[in-house]
């Protein structure tokens, strides 16, 4: 009798007196286990590159989805902090982005603001003179300086004092109320101070040759252009010079480098000022009365 030795590819014929049933089932069983290993190599040769894959694909997903946590936990505080410096950039009031009401309630309680850079600028040079008269003039004009102070800023070089007023392309001028004024009301409600220079008061309007003194103004109009303050509230005109100021309840006066600006208050809004360059800065216990005493709207 023979029996069959399994090799990788072969199968030996060797004599063995071994019983012919047995030989039989020795070698269904060998053959069964040689099938069942092929089986699983097979298997495993196409599994092992998909289950690679699919470890690579779930790290590579876990690995996106972490950096994009990590990133919107960073990007939130960056984005408040970028928002904040924006409005506030070092807490500089004429430069402050408003978000609502109580934030410049708050800034204006903790904060003494003044000598801003508007406030300054607009005290040097609250129109330019040249460039009104030119595009607003002719006027009236005639000899000064009926309710201005006494202590007027006087230049070194020889002049006079001379005021200008009733500029007819000013007719739309109206009251804090918003009320017209008459030619009457313009006349009285608005006039420009000057210090002309040299001796000839015959001069020609438009002849340049002098300064600004000072503004009386009971009305508003767009042509004034930075010095259109009537009608505007109390809160308006502390964004634009700030609060330091002589406070004498209805009228607040501002000052700066002997300029001094007086506005005159009614239901919270401004109802006219004065603006004039004096010889030297006012007190609250010495206000000149010229600037306490407002033209008004006439009954």
């Amino acid at each position: 009798m023979y029996y069959y030795q399994v090799t990788k590819s072969i199968m030996k014929p060797i004599e063995s007196p071994i019983d012919s049933l047995s030989l039989k089932k020795d070698i269904r069983w060998i053959c069964r286990m040689r099938h069942i290993q092929l089986l699983a190599a097979i298997i495993m040769k196409n599994l092992i590159p998909v289950v690679y894959f699919s470890v690579i694909l779930f790290s590579c997903t876990n690995s996106s989805d972490t950096k994009n946590e990590s990133s919107g936990s960073i990007e939130d505080p960056n984005d408040s902090v970028s928002t904040v410096n924006t409005i506030h950039p070092d807490r500089k009031t004429d430069t402050i982005k408003v978000v609502d009401d109580t934030t410049v309630s708050i800034d204006l309680k903790e904060e003494n603001i003044s000598n801003t850079a508007f406030f300054e600028r607009f005290l040097m040079e609250p129109i330019n003179l040249s460039e009104f008269k030119n595009k607003y003039g002719p006027s009236n004009s005639g000899a000064c300086c009926t309710g201005s102070p006494e202590n007027l800023h006087e230049p070194p070089k020889d002049g006079f004092y001379y005021q200008y007023m009733f500029f007819w392309k000013l007719a739309s001028m109206r009251y804090s109320d918003g009320s017209a004024m008459s030619e009457g009301d313009l006349f009285m409600s608005f006039q420009i101070y000057v210090y002309h220079f040299g001796n000839n008061h015959d001069f020609d309007f438009f002849n340049n040759d002098e300064i600004l003194i000072g503004l009386s103004c009971a009305g508003s109009h767009p042509g004034l252009g930075q010095a259109n303050l009537v009608a505007k509230s109390l809160s308006e005109i502390e964004k634009l010079f700030g609060n330091d100021y002589i406070d004498l309840d209805s009228i607040k006066i501002y000052q700066y480098n002997n300029r001094v600006l007086s506005l005159k208050f009614n239901s919270s809004k401004v109802e006219s000022y004065k603006y004039f360059h004096l010889s030297s800065m006012v007190s609250k216990n010495k206000v000149p009365k010229a600037l306490l005493i407002h033209p008004k709207k006439r009954e």
